[in-house]
């Protein structure tokens, strides 16, 4: 890290990185080897810290640690299929009938334009679902 100093969005993608490497690690350590949070932390700090025993990332209160348990994230993938289906649903059927109704066919660009809005409604609204879970569970 020392010889990226002179440039802050150097030294910044450097520590990215290396979040990155080290959430994997302790990922894989955690499942393959079955290790505890803790264990799997303290043995990936002592693998990372060779090169830089004072990097801040390595500390056990760092913001990148705070990352969402396996059923939390399974939980946020459900929502955004559940929505996507809803809004899948409900645009075809608002499109069935509008189709119907308005220009007297069964499918028609009535139809797939409705889907379209329902599909991107069910994801916004995915998303919405995530960002409420993520912010409650920084807290």
């Amino acid at each position: 890290m020392a010889k990226f100093k002179w440039s802050s969005q150097k030294n910044k993608e450097a520590q990215e990185e290396l979040m990155s490497y080290m959430d994997d690690y302790i990922q894989d350590l955690m499942i393959e080897e079955g290790m505890s949070e803790a264990d799997a932390f303290e043995k990936a700090k002592a693998s990372f810290a060779v090169e830089n025993p004072d990097n801040p990332l390595l500390d056990k209160s760092a913001k990148w640690m705070q990352y969402l348990e396996p059923n939390i994230e399974e939980a946020i993938g459900l929502y955004y299929a559940a929505f996507m289906f809803i809004g899948l649903t409900l645009g075809a059927l608002l499109g069935v009938i509008l189709q119907m109704v308005v220009l007297k066919e069964s499918i028609g660009l009535l139809f797939f334009i409705t889907t379209g809005i329902g599909l991107m409604m069910g994801l916004a609204f995915g998303m919405l679902k995530n960002a409420k879970i993520r912010l409650n569970s920084t807290k």
